[in-house]
């Protein structure tokens, strides 16, 4: 973990400079404190917890525009409040979502979360938000930590897949607009991941977010976690946010993470404003009238947030003798009346060599106005302090390497580029004497001198040579052609380097080229050998460094072109999640519609709706989410439900016809019944039945008699015909019947 993180560091000082704080050079002369600043006691105040200076020798300005940087200075700043006023938290809970989030590392953070929200206070408030390539809120509105819409959002959360790369800026910039305008709480925002990738962010951008976050009073706190941790990031927004870093270890509980993060909650953050500096010294020429006075004696800065339980470091260009800082500090509260004046006397500090690596995170920070210094207190400075050392071994090794190969140009320059980042590097200062000893070093450049073509020159005392006015002649142009052929290379050496970091390539076929003309030149001019392979060393160099260059160049377009491959990946994974779920969750609604409604009327008569439900949606729905995993973007709890819907509205149907069923057969059991306890009921003879006599029963059968012999049938009709027909045709069927027996 040491190892990866001094590389990452050794990245970031190499140029494309991670680096937080506030760097405001100093003018010449003296300054003081303006009359108008408050002078009366504060409840908030702030006191110099340390004070670290470097210095080195003054080097003229750079082509990057870098002052004649004398002397920096390293302030540590730590509030005092005895009775500070703590506010109810609204927390934004900002869990990371990108495709390095995955497995153990997205457990941990889910745990983290749940510990935390466990550990809030009841006054505070939370809102679960998701980040990747964008910054996607599980909730409408802030929430306490147990309450039921909290609880939905976490899982929600939970059942987020990781997918894409983390945009830390646009997520910043989301998150900070979701908190209450009027509420006068405390603001939050709890990050939990491993930052952006490696590639960093643009300096313009990020100094946008961070301006908002510090408009706003939203600090920012991290638990840095993933397999490729972007600590200086983290630690950047987090310095100039009053905010913190953790990055929890093996041994470390998701419980240890949450109650060290609750302890940062439950600390006040002091926002700095109207802060400058200004020095006691009189000034060595007073100026003509106050107007310039004022401009002369001030130089504004901007501290980062001061905190009661870590340093905050402001940096000093320039001599810090009989300096003072002077600062408005602001507490969270929304009141206008909750801010103190304070006013410090920095102590003067002696440069000491054991801080020279000050000087280089100054430089470094320098073009960037030091929105990426990742100064987060002593921690912060300590390891800017290892990665600068651990570059200066980088450079000393590849000195020895240059020393080894015969370039002691090289060798020196990296010598001291490496003396200039630790003083205290010995193969570095071993070198460089070495170096100096063997050939002649300008030390305030750390060039060799420039040959003076005469490589025939007899030892000293020796007679010189007769020479007539043509060999001495040709002498002369010779030093001409080689003076005239070493300006022009190195004016294309250099013009091949400013080239290097816009186009490699073409700066390596440009070297190519040059290499090629140095050839050729010496070879009409039968100029010098040793020239010739100095200048041809040096172009050879340079185009090692420029096919390194190409390979770090080629190595950036892949990972550009990767993570916007990736990037738009995900938004089309996105969009087809976003609607493939809503097209289920539509099938879903319309199948619990018509199962509710089957349920209301299904008992009572019979309905078509569960027909329809397992027939009609529970089809459609299969369709949409089928049982093998041949659809990656299909939410794995609607493969079940596929199968499940239909056979829950077939068992609700066949349920209800059963029971309908049964209650007509227990009616219709309890009418029949009921119709033969109304059969048994006794009815009395009265009136009683009277029948006929027998005389009167004997008339009527008499009567009766002359209906006997009455046929129904026409005897005459085609009936009667049909019959005689038959009656031969089976008369005649039994006699054939009988003849062949």
């Amino acid at each position: 973990m040491v190892q990866r993180e001094t590389d990452r560091w050794g990245w970031l000082h190499a140029g494309t400079a991670l680096l937080l704080a506030c760097l405001v050079p100093m003018p010449a002369g003296g300054v003081a404190i303006s009359a108008d600043t408050p002078a009366e006691a504060a409840p908030v105040s702030a006191t110099i917890s340390f004070v670290e200076s470097a210095a080195e020798q003054p080097q003229g300005s750079g082509e990057s525009g870098e002052p004649q940087m004398l002397q920096v200075t390293a302030v540590g700043l730590r509030a005092e409040a005895s009775e500070a006023e703590l506010l109810p938290c609204d927390i934004v809970v900002l869990v990371d979502t990108s495709a390095s989030q995955a497995g153990a590392y997205l457990s941990a953070a889910h745990d983290t979360v749940r510990e935390l929200l466990a550990l809030t206070s009841p006054n505070d408030r939370v809102r679960l938000v998701a980040i990747d390539v964008t910054c996607e809120p599980f909730s409408d509105s802030f929430a306490a930590a147990k309450a039921v819409q909290t609880t939905e959002a976490l899982a929600r959360l939970e059942s987020r897949t990781p997918l894409g790369s983390t945009d830390i800026v646009r997520g910043l910039d989301a998150a900070s607009q979701l908190f209450d305008k009027g509420a006068n709480h405390a603001r939050r925002i709890i990050y939990i991941g491993d930052g952006p990738g490696l590639t960093g962010t643009a300096p313009l951008p990020f100094k946008g977010m961070l301006d908002r976050l510090r408009t706003e009073k939203v600090a920012f706190h991290a638990v840095a976690t993933g397999p490729m941790v972007n600590w200086p990031c983290l630690a950047a927004i987090a310095n100039a946010t009053g905010g913190m870093v953790v990055m929890p270890t093996a041994s470390d509980t998701a419980a240890d993470t949450a109650q060290a993060v609750a302890r940062w909650l439950s600390e006040p953050v002091f926002w700095t404003s109207d802060s400058f500096v200004a020095s006691t010294a009189p000034a060595a020429e007073e100026p003509a009238n106050a107007e310039d006075l004022d401009a002369t004696r001030q130089s504004p800065m901007v501290v980062p947030p001061l905190r009661r339980d870590r340093d905050t470091v402001a940096f000093l260009i320039g001599p810090a003798d009989e300096m003072q800082l002077a600062m408005t500090l602001e507490t969270d509260s929304r009141s206008s009346s909750a801010s103190a004046a304070a006013s410090l006397e920095i102590p003067a500090a002696t440069p000491s060599s054991d801080h020279a690596y000050l000087v280089e995170l100054a430089r470094n920070a320098w073009s960037t106005g030091g929105i990426f210094l990742p100064t987060l207190g002593r921690e912060g400075l300590e390891r800017a302090k290892q990665a600068i050392r651990g570059e200066a071994a980088t450079l000393a090794a590849l000195s020895q390497q240059a020393e080894a190969a015969g370039d002691r140009k090289a060798a020196v320059q990296l010598a001291q580029a490496s003396l200039r980042r630790d003083p205290d590097n010995p193969v570095a200062s071993v070198l460089r004497a070495v170096s100096q000893v063997s050939t002649p070093v300008d030390t305030a450049t750390g060039s060799l001198p420039e040959p003076s073509g005469d490589t025939s020159a007899a030892a000293e005392g020796a007679p010189a040579p007769l020479a007539d006015e043509t060999t001495l002649e040709f002498e002369r142009m010779r030093r001409v052609i080689t003076q005239s052929l070493e300006q022009e290379t190195a004016v294309q050496l250099r013009e091949a380097r400013k080239l290097m970091a816009s186009d490699p390539e073409a700066a390596r076929e440009g070297l190519k080229s040059l290499l090629l003309s140095i050839d050729a030149e010496f070879a009409d001019a039968r100029l010098p050998a040793d020239v010739r392979a100095r200048l041809a060393r040096q172009v050879e160099m340079r185009i090692r460094e420029a096919d390194r260059r190409a390979r770090e160049k080629g190595e950036r377009d892949l990972i550009a072109q990767r993570e916007t491959a990736s990037r738009r990946e995900r938004d089309a994974l996105l969009g087809d999640l976003e609607r493939k779920q809503d097209r289920l969750s539509r099938l879903a609604s319309r199948y619990d519609a018509l199962v509710k409604e089957g349920i209301r009327l299904a008992y009572e008569q019979p309905t078509t709706n569960f027909v329809e439900a397992e027939r009609d949606v529970a089809r459609q729905f299969a369709e949409e989410a089928p049982r093998l995993p041949v659809d990656p973007i299909v939410p794995m709890n609607a493969r079940p439900l596929s199968e499940t819907m239909p056979l829950f509205a077939r068992i609700l149907d066949y349920d209800a016809e059963s029971m309908r069923l049964r209650r007509d057969s227990q009616r219709a059991f309890m009418d029949t019944l009921h119709l033969c306890d109304v059969a048994a009921i006794p009815f009395p003879d009265e009136p009683p039945v009277l029948y006929p006599s027998a005389a009167r029963w004997k008339e009527i059968t008499k009567l009766r008699e002359k209906y006997k012999a009455v046929d129904l049938a026409n005897p005459g009709s085609a009936e009667e015909k049909i019959y005689k027909a038959a009656r031969a045709a089976g008369r005649k069927l039994r006699f054939c019947g009988n003849a062949a027996s």
